[in-house]
């Protein structure tokens, strides 16, 4: 059958789920072909002995991408994104599953369908670690068609990762420019996720969403998410926001806000931590660089672009001053102040 959709699945260290992964994606039932690639990013506990054994026993469909070093994920799923020729794809991490066998079916008859559409998206239920399940999304909505207009009125419901699949309408002409350099920076995260990959589909197209669960989130100490503290969750999403506003040429407030969003945030952390003296515990040096750095940035093109912000500018005033009293204790008013004048 002609390969009509790939999986792609960045894996480090997920040896005791993968064959449930790989099993959820075999199990599905489609009229076309499909190609899963697994690439690898020198795990430790035995992952890569697991993946050539599956490769051995389904080459037809699986691809495995191995490396000598760890290169982080953003670094690992693009060696894998490159190699895509299909008209559509999607990303399961290895320590998800589907649940719903006739997923990729479904997603991909709509996507032929509706050919103005570039992203078809469902539920999924994230499962806790002591067997407790709760949906990613908690609406009545049945289903619903989103496009970029609605993104910019916070209108949109993006699921996770397991519950989207793509038309090859970003990577096709090869990885964009941003994206390469971010490899290695404090942008990386920005660009390695389920946000980022859903916002620039729909900047080409329409999204459908169908509230029906069609896969498993596990949610454990060792997720790349759940294993940050809500500060730095919060400093990351600053960031990608800030670097969502660089990809779309400095244009779209809306990735502004959000990143300031964000920053104010981090500053309610960073009060809840030295009020009950874990400050050290929850950030470092580099932490506030970063953040600082970004609010920068973010306020001199709210100034720039925003002539009606005055208010909100204000309330973001208040609160950075507040932090600073809060931080006085610590040593970090220099080194905030030397940002802050760069």
């Amino acid at each position: 059958m002609q390969q009509k959709l790939t999986i792609l699945m960045p894996s480090y260290n997920r040896g005791q789920y993968i064959r449930k992964a790989v099993s959820s994606i075999l199990a599905q039932k489609t009229n076309f072909g499909i190609k899963l690639i697994i690439t690898d990013d020198c795990s430790t506990d035995g992952s890569v002995e697991i993946i050539q054994e599956l490769q051995e026993k389904y080459p037809d469909i699986i691809e495995i991408i191995l490396s000598d070093k760890n290169e982080r994920l953003l670094a690992n799923i693009l060696k894998a994104q490159v190699k895509v020729k299909t008209e559509y794809f999607c990303v399961l991490d290895p320590d998800d599953y589907y649940t719903d066998e006739l997923f990729l079916q479904k997603a991909v008859d709509y996507l032929e369908e509706h050919k103005d559409f570039t992203i078809y998206s469902s539920n999924c239920m994230m499962l806790y670690d002591d067997k407790s399940e709760k949906s990613f999304i908690e609406n009545n909505v049945k289903e619903v068609v989103f496009n970029f207009d609605d993104l910019l009125k916070n209108r949109v419901i993006i699921t996770q990762t397991a519950g989207s699949i793509f038309r090859n309408v970003v990577y096709d002409q090869g990885v964009p420019q941003i994206i390469k350099e971010a490899i290695g920076t404090p942008s990386e995260s920005s660009f390695r996720a389920d946000t980022e990959r859903y916002i620039f589909h729909l900047e080409k197209g329409k999204a459908f969403f169908k509230n029906e669960s069609v896969a498993v989130y596990r949610i454990h100490k060792d997720g790349i998410w759940t294993k940050e503290n809500q500060f730095h969750r919060n400093l990351l999403a600053a960031q990608a926001y800030y670097d969502y506003f660089r990809y779309f040429n400095y244009t779209h407030e809306y990735f502004i806000y959000h990143s300031l969003f964000y920053a104010k945030e981090c500053f309610e952390e960073l009060k809840k931590a030295i009020t009950v003296h874990e400050f050290t515990q929850t950030v470092v040096q580099s932490d506030i660089e970063r953040l600082f750095a970004i609010i920068v940035e973010d306020e001199k093109y709210v100034k720039e672009t925003i002539m009606d912000s005055e208010q909100f500018c204000a309330k973001k005033t208040i609160t950075v001053k507040k932090i600073i009293k809060y931080l006085l204790p610590y040593g970090f008013v220099r080194l905030i102040q030397k940002i802050w004048r760069q």
